[in-house]
């Protein structure tokens, strides 16, 4: 575990991490990430989400102001959030997407297309969505962020080249411990959770932790000057790529096994309880 007293730069996952149960930004959370910025180091959310579905927090009239950079869909994109300029990503290939094609037009999945920062679905599933089963706050955020297009399969076919991620929803959970199982050998994509009910595609490589690594050697920040905090096992590679890896009180046993150190849950301003033990306890905390 590195020295606290060097962290330049944390890292933050949002769903599970920042954000509670109840999809709130905390104002413990936030003042804790603002007193981070103000002392000089560097706050990037990092989450599964598109750039579009950033929360007010960092994307709003009221965003928190310093925070520079995002890192979105698992890792496939780095943006500066001032101006939406993508400043690195890793896409999936042409035969990677052909190898999950049936999936994608299975009926029994719902199915989101990560490209240039927003999540697309097909018209079909968005009208349909509200009657999915799945917890109310998840509903109201796909609702609230998803662009619905008529035919997903012919967005596909035009934007085939330029796809971030791919999201799959399952109402049934044995078909997704079925599918998980089988995406397990295929060598063309990366396969990914965040929630109990998805799977998330993404190209060989791609995740938050290699993206974050690549953001430091940017900055010019050492990977022992960072921290980075998450909840779920699509923040595994970052927890362990940090100086200090926190895992969330309520997070995955995968996630808790990287951390460093586990902290309080999302519902007990975990985040902050990290940053002022690990950052700003320097000043005094």
């Amino acid at each position: 575990m590195n020295d606290m007293n060097s962290i330049r730069l944390i890292a933050l996952d949002i769903d599970g991490t920042l954000l509670g149960e109840d999809q709130r930004f905390s104002s413990g959370n936030r003042k804790a990430v603002e007193r981070a910025i103000g002392k000089g180091v560097e706050v990037v959310p990092a989450t599964g989400r598109a750039f579009s579905a950033l929360p007010q927090e960092f994307s709003g009239p009221d965003a928190i102001r310093g925070v520079r950079y995002s890192i979105t869909s698992n890792g496939a994109a780095l943006s500066e959030i001032e101006t939406g300029e993508l400043i690195y990503s890793k896409c999936i290939s042409a035969e990677g997407l052909e190898s999950v094609r049936p999936l994608l037009e299975d009926t029994e999945i719902a199915c989101e297309i990560f490209h240039n920062g927003v999540a697309y679905v097909s018209r079909a599933d968005y009208d349909e969505f509200s009657e999915s089963g799945l917890p109310e706050g998840y509903i109201r955020y796909y609702l609230n962020t998803r662009v619905p297009v008529p035919r997903l399969e012919v967005f596909i076919r035009e934007w085939q080249r330029e796809i971030e991620s791919i999201n799959l929803i399952f109402a049934d959970p044995r078909k997704r411990v079925k599918v998980r199982e089988e995406l397990k050998s295929n060598a063309l994509v990366y396969t990914m959770s965040s929630l109990p009910f998805n799977l998330e595609i993404g190209a060989p490589g791609m995740n938050k932790g290699e993206t974050l690594s690549y953001l430091c050697s940017v900055l010019n920040i050492r990977r022992d000057e960072t921290l980075a905090c998450g909840d779920n096992d699509n923040d595994i590679e970052m927890i362990k790529f940090a100086g200090i890896g926190v895992a969330m009180g309520q997070g995955t046993e995968g996630a808790k096994a990287a951390a460093d150190f586990v902290t309080l849950s999302n519902d007990e301003d975990g985040v902050a309880h990290a940053i002022e033990k690990f950052v700003l306890r320097r000043d005094g905390m």
